[in-house]
């Protein structure tokens, strides 16, 4: 009976110090008055085949640009699309769920490229669900400032990726949505035009100086 007791006291207590440190953890990872700003996108936004990604993709980068007020938090997955059909949809994500439980007040939001390839392109169906994401952010509770940006170009079709798509289909009428919608655009495929250098050897990826140049033209891109 009394090792009984001590077993219930024990998990009493040890569930006592999880929940302690779990509300700790929160308090100090978004403080309550932070203006919450949500990265939403693919292994561009992720800083994926980076040097040093966690220090130099552009969330990060953004982050230190940004006064005090600010929290930046990237929520971008390798390989993610915004089309439901594909082999990686963005909602099916750990990330997309941690970004709507981050209550943003910015979204940042860039998909499109891994939705250009071979094997998940389907135009009807990318923009039936991209429109759909995109609202469900605008639809927070949050009510979020919902900026849309336009994937950067690719200088090659590497993973199946084709840049003809993107430059030809996708960019074109992610701006049209965005001016139709009165939605906030940043074209990042304008700002990305003849800079290859700030790519790395596979064409689609971003080197360090493309996650720092990208930060800056977000920075100066937005009325903060």
């Amino acid at each position: 009976m009394r090792k009984i007791k001590k077993v219930i006291v024990f998990s009493i207590l040890i569930y006592s110090l999880v929940t302690a440190i779990t509300s700790c953890t929160s308090t100090t990872l978004y403080p309550e008055n932070s203006i919450r700003v949500a990265c939403i996108g693919d292994s561009i936004t992720e800083g994926s085949f980076m040097l040093n990604k966690k220090k130099y993709n552009y969330p990060t980068q953004l982050n230190k640009l940004l006064d005090e007020r600010f929290l930046v938090e990237n929520f971008g997955v390798n390989g993610a699309c915004a089309t439901e059909n594909s082999n990686k949809p963005y909602t099916s994500l750990s990330e997309y769920h941690k970004s709507i439980a981050f209550s943003p007040d910015i979204v940042l939001f860039m998909l499109g490229t891994n939705d250009s390839k071979t094997y998940n392109w389907n135009k009807e169906a990318f923009f039936i669900d991209y429109k759909s994401l995109v609202s469900t952010y605008l639809n927070l509770p949050s009510k979020p400032r919902v900026i849309i940006m336009t994937s950067i170009p690719a200088y090659s079709n590497t993973y199946k990726i084709q840049a003809a798509i993107i430059q030809n289909e996708i960019v074109p009428s992610v701006k049209a949505f965005c001016e139709e919608n009165n939605l906030e655009m940043i074209d990042l495929n304008k700002d990305f035009t003849n800079k290859k250098e700030l790519y790395i050897i596979d064409g689609i990826h971003l080197n360090q100086a493309g996650g720092q140049y990208m930060a800056k033209t977000v920075f100066k891109s937005i009325d903060w």
